[in-house]
């Protein structure tokens, strides 16, 4: 909940698959937005295949939301 409150949060999915980013569409924040998240890797029976390729969008993601990289 402490997560959701913060109005410049960015939820990071490390593992395979889409669970937390679901999971946070059913949420939002007190202004009404909907939180920030985003999934690093394609779920294991996704035909995507290419985790590396999906990564680097997501890193270019977290830019774009300004999420600091380091």
């Amino acid at each position: 909940q402490e997560a959701l409150a913060a109005p410049d949060s960015v939820f990071i999915e490390v593992g395979p698959g889409s669970a937390l980013t679901a999971l946070l569409r059913q949420h939002r924040h007190a202004d009404g937005r909907l939180p920030r998240g985003v999934a690093l890797l394609p779920a294991g029976d996704d035909g995507d295949g290419d985790a590396f390729e999906r990564a680097s969008r997501a890193l270019g993601a977290l830019w774009s939301l300004g999420a600091p990289l380091r």
